[in-house]
C-alpha cells in the first residue's frame, strides 16, 4: 500500500507541475513496444506501391488489439524459481516454451510466462488453459491473472472485455503506470477519447519513458484538430529515449497531414533537414513532404512558402510537379520487383510537368 501511495503522490505531483517523476516499477518491466501505428516511421516503398495508396498522412490507424496486448509491460516475477533464469534475455516466444517444456509442476511465474508467449504466438487456447491453472475455486483472481486475462480478450479482439480487466487492476495498483496506459489504449480504440486522453495525460506527464502515451495523445490531438498540440507533444520526447528518432519522424508526418499549411510545410522541411536517415528512408520521407506541397500549391494562391532545399522558395505547382517526379524516380530505384518499378515510374510520368515533347 505504501508504494502505490507513493505512485499516486508522484502522479499528482506531476500533473500539477508537469515534471517528469519516472520510477522503476517493482511490477513491471519495461517494454520497447512504441505502439504508435506507424505514425513515427518513415514510410515504406509500399505506401506508393500498394493496391490501395493513400497520400493522407498520417495514417489514422490505432495500434491493433494484438499489438496492444504483446505492448503492454510484462509483469516481473515475484518468485525465486530457478526456471526464469532459463528464458530471461529470450525474445523469442517459440523459444521460451520451449526452455520451459519440461517443467511439469511449474509455479506461476512460468504459467504466466508461458500465457503471453503463446499470446504473442496467436495461442489462444494454451494461454487460457494457463491461465485456468493459476485459478483456485472460490478464491478472488490475483492481480496478475486479471491483467493476463486482459491480455487474452485483446488478443481476441475483445476490447470492452480487456478494458475492463484493466481498470480492476488499476483499481487495485493505483500508483502503477501499467494498468493506466493500457485502460487508455482501450478506451482510443473504443472512441472513448475523453478518458483516453485522461490516462495518456497521467502516464505521460508523471513517466517521459511512456512513449506509446506521447503517440497516444498525438492521435486525439490530431483527431482533435490540433497539429501543433500533436507536434509539442511529440517534442517532449527525451533526447535520451529510444524512441526520439521516432518521436522527430512522427512530428515531420503529422506536418504533413491532409490540411498542412504554409508555415507546417516550412516547419517539415526544417526537420526534415535534422534528421539523420539513410539514402533510401530520407527519399522516402523528402516525397512525403513533396507530396504535401504539391497538394497545398493546388489548393490556395498564397505565395509565401519556404521550402529550402527540398523545393525551393515560392515554388509554382509546375516546379513542385517536377521535383515530386524526380523524387518518384529515386523512389522506384528502390524496387524489388518490375511491378513496384513500373508503379512507380508511372507515378513520376503522370506527375510531372506537362511539356510540347
Amino acid at each position: 500500500m505504501s508504494e502505490q501511495l507513493g505512485g499516486v503522490l508522484l502522479e499528482v505531483a506531476s500533473l500539477r507541475d508537469g515534471k517528469d517523476r519516472a520510477v522503476l516499477s517493482p511490477l513491471f518491466a519495461p517494454t520497447a513496444a512504441l505502439l504508435d501505428a506507424d505514425l513515427g516511421a518513415v514510410p515504406p516503398l509500399a505506401r506508393w506501391t500498394g493496391a490501395v495508396t493513400d497520400p493522407d498522412l498520417p495514417d489514422p490507424d490505432l495500434p491493433t488489439p494484438k499489438d496492444v496486448a504483446v505492448g503492454l509491460p510484462p509483469v516481473r516475477p515475484v518468485s525465486a524459481d530457478p526456471a526464469m533464469e532459463l528464458v530471461a534475455d529470450t525474445p523469442d516466444p517459440a523459444r521460451v516454451l520451449d526452455l520451459l517444456r519440461d517443467h511439469d509442476a511449474p509455479s506461476p511465474d512460468v504459467l504466466l510466462l508461458r500465457c503471453r508467449a503463446h499470446l504473442e504466438l496467436d495461442r489462444h487456447g494454451e494461454a487460457a488453459r494457463c491461465l485456468a491453472a493459476l485459478r483456485s475455486p472460490g478464491d478472488e483472481d490475483d492481480w496478475r491473472v486479471v491483467w493476463h486475462c486482459g491480455l487474452l480478450h485483446l488478443v481476441r479482439g475483445h476490447v470492452r472485455a480487456a478494458r475492463r480487466h484493466f481498470e480492476a487492476v488499476r483499481a487495485d495498483l493505483p500508483g502503477e503506470v501499467a494498468p493506466k496506459l493500457a485502460v487508455a489504449l482501450c478506451a482510443e480504440r473504443e472512441g472513448d477519447a475523453a478518458e483516453a486522453r485522461r490516462w495518456y495525460t497521467a502516464v505521460w506527464r508523471r513517466d517521459r519513458s511512456q512513449a506509446p502515451a506521447a503517440f497516444g495523445l498525438a492521435r486525439l490531438l490530431l483527431r482533435d484538430g490540433d497539429r501543433a498540440g500533436a507536434v509539442a507533444v511529440l517534442d517532449g520526447m527525451p533526447t535520451v529515449s529510444r524512441h526520439h528518432d521516432a518521436a522527430r519522424i512522427a512530428a515531420v508526418n503529422v506536418l504533413c497531414g491532409p490540411g498542412a499549411s504554409a508555415r507546417d510545410l516550412e516547419q517539415a522541411v526544417e526537420r526534415l533537414g535534422r534528421l539523420r536517415l539513410d539514402r533510401d528512408a530520407g527519399d522516402r520521407l523528402t516525397a512525403v513532404v513533396l507530396d504535401a506541397a504539391l497538394r497545398w500549391r493546388r489548393s490556395t494562391a498564397d505565395p509565401g512558402i519556404d521550402g529550402g532545399a527540398v523545393f525551393g522558395r515560392s515554388p509554382s505547382e509546375r516546379a513542385l510537379r517536377a521535383a515530386l517526379a524526380d523524387g518518384y524516380r529515386r523512389l522506384a530505384r528502390q524496387a524489388r520487383s518490375a511491378d513496384e518499378h513500373g508503379v512507380l515510374v508511372d507515378l513520376a510520368n503522370g506527375t510531372r510537368p506537362r511539356t510540347r515533347l
